[in-house]
């Protein structure tokens, strides 16, 4: 009896220490790709060299009339479009 107590007091020590190893593991994993390096931060909230150039501000915008049921958010940004000088018609350019 004593044997069989003491083989399951181990076998129950070995599971809660691989559990709790798996469980560091899973912790330090999704620390390290998820918070990411202090190098990372320090990079991205570091100032800029130089100061931004204002861009140009569109024209007022211009209402375009709806002929159809379904093209509201297509009238919504030809008019973004139109504002500044952009043609809505054209396909994608590669910048």
């Amino acid at each position: 009896m004593a044997g069989k107590r003491k083989q399951r007091s181990r076998t129950k020590w070995m599971f809660r220490f691989g559990t709790g190893c798996i469980g560091l593991i899973v912790v330090f994993v999704l620390v390290s790709s998820c918070v990411g390096t202090p190098a990372y931060y320090s990079e991205k909230y570091s100032p800029i060299d130089r100061a931004p150039k204002p861009v140009r501000t569109g024209a007022a915008m211009k209402p375009v009339r709806q002929t159809e049921g379904h093209t509201c958010g297509f009238c919504a940004l030809s008019a973004v479009y139109v504002a500044y000088g952009l043609d809505p018609e054209a396909g994608p350019t590669s910048l």
